[in-house]
């Protein structure tokens, strides 16, 4: 059993539908998460249930981003479907993770964690040491959950899935720079605008339709900066569905990017990561067709060798599987 907020987007839904394929899994989604209302759905061993959120007395619930489930109807929950292992996608600290960590206590079920860990507010809660298994979005938070973790591994939280996001036969790209992703400036919108004015700004665009867009672009910029609230916790993954769809792709130094581009699997070939976004702007922009697309394919090989769903399903299903034997 999978349970998380993010469980109401469609890229998780789709990743356990793979999951799905190796080992019967029910996913747990909130009723509503920002503008995401999911409906159930059995779709042979992938089972898709809500549960409703219900928010403390102390919560404005217009504060959409503060997570509390109900411990006696998650107990209900897991009894009904029986799993043989509870994994939660939210920080330790969270109620979530506390009401996960009390059902586990009650029922006799493991429990797993996933976490980003990409701000750590400087101590580990007592309950890891209960968990079966961490699984950390990247090396950092690996190393603080180590303190008293059982056991830990590092994975994305999701895999990319390279038959959605694949080049669009028969699309010019005609976009010399694009960005995709929200407008804001810790994801670095305004080095972008200065470095390159004429770089497109995607808008809102569904889920589906992202690759279309990708597609049409040769240099895709992922430039998150570090700040006090936030930093990036994973390649990120606007930048491995953009080289699965053909681009090149420039990014920061910044948060999990450098571990993911570089020191996860030897360097994708197809990502420039530092902290002069005007030069390698330069030397990106600057290449030729026939050697831009060698190496958008072997960005996308790349991809589909180390970060493709198909294989991130596989390491996480042996890892939760040995952690509970």
């Amino acid at each position: 059993m999978v349970l998380g907020h993010s469980m109401a987007h469609i890229r998780q839904q789709n990743f356990y539908r793979e999951v799905a394929k190796l080992t019967p899994v029910v996913v747990v989604a909130p009723d509503q998460w920002l503008d995401l209302r999911p409906d159930p759905v059995t779709d042979g061993d992938f089972t898709l249930v809500t549960h409703p959120l219900v928010w403390p007395a102390w919560c404005d619930p217009k504060n959409r981003g503060i997570l509390h489930y109900d411990a006696g109807g998650l107990a209900d929950l897991v009894t009904q479907h029986q799993p043989d292992v509870i994994y939660v996608n939210e920080e330790p600290e969270s109620v979530l993770v506390e009401s996960v960590h009390r059902v586990s206590q009650k029922l006799g079920i493991p429990f797993a964690i996933f976490t980003w860990e990409n701000i750590f507010r400087g101590h580990v809660p007592e309950l890891v040491r209960d968990a079966a298994l961490v699984v950390c979005g990247n090396d950092w938070a690996a190393d603080i959950m180590s303190q008293k973790a059982r056991k830990t591994e590092i994975l994305l939280q999701v895999g990319v899935d390279t038959d959605h996001f694949s080049a669009r036969p028969g699309v010019s790209r005609n976009i010399n720079v694009g960005y995709a992703g929200r407008p804001v400036p810790e994801k670095g919108i305004g080095q972008l605008g200065l470095a390159y004015p004429m770089a497109q700004i995607l808008p809102w665009t569904d889920y589906k339709y992202l690759p279309w867009f990708y597609s049409q672009v040769k240099v895709l910029v992922c430039y998150s900066q570090d700040s006090l609230y936030w930093k990036e916790q994973a390649p990120p993954f606007v930048a491995v569905e953009g080289i699965a769809c053909g681009c090149l792709v420039v990014g920061s130094d910044g948060g999990s990017i450098p571990y993911w581009a570089k020191r996860h699997a030897g360097r994708n070939p197809a990502m420039w990561v530092g902290d002069d976004l005007v030069s390698m702007l330069g030397v990106v922009t600057q290449l030729g067709d026939v050697e831009r697309t060698h190496i958008a394919q072997l960005g996308r090989t790349w991809v589909e060798a180390n970060l493709g769903s198909r294989v991130v399903a596989q390491k996480l299903v042996a890892a939760l599987r040995a952690a509970i034997a």
